[in-house]
């Protein structure tokens, strides 16, 4: 019976499989926020919105300032980052990309990171139907690429 509790309690990523094929070619630190965030995202969400999570579930404690700038760096990188969004079959001069948040912010005296998921972005993580890849979080969390 330990085994199911323990199963049940496994977080669960899901994205769109374009989504996943995207070279997002993120940082470890990255990944590491950008998986959290996708975390926050309840599994019958009907809409993206503004998402956040504690500075300290991505750095862990006795943090330096050090710790703080890379993040800091990281946090303005996914903040930039835009995504290519074309389907297998796009032709070889289709061009469709857009960023993932709205805007990005990061909070070390509250302890915070929030951002806002860009609207073109949500069929690609919620509502999906099919075409989809789940990841175990803790297996993502351990990858060395984003």
């Amino acid at each position: 019976m330990a085994k199911q509790n323990k199963k049940a309690q496994i977080a669960i990523v899901a994205q769109h499989n374009n989504l996943v094929r995207s070279d997002l070619a993120f940082s470890t630190l990255e990944a590491k926020v950008f998986t959290r965030l996708l975390e926050t995202i309840p599994r019958d969400a009907e809409q993206l919105g503004q998402v956040s999570l504690k500075i300290s579930d991505v750095l862990g404690a006795g943090t330096s300032g050090k710790h703080y700038k890379l993040l800091h760096e990281a946090i303005k990188s996914l903040d930039s980052r835009r995504i290519n969004l074309l389907k297998v079959d796009a032709g070889p001069y289709d061009y469709d990309s857009c960023a993932l948040f709205d805007s990005m912010e990061m909070k070390v005296g509250q302890n915070l990171i929030r951002g806002e998921w860009r609207k073109k972005i949500q069929p690609y993580l919620i509502q999906l139907k099919k075409g989809f890849t789940l990841g175990g979080l803790h297996i993502l969390l351990n990858l060395k690429s984003g």
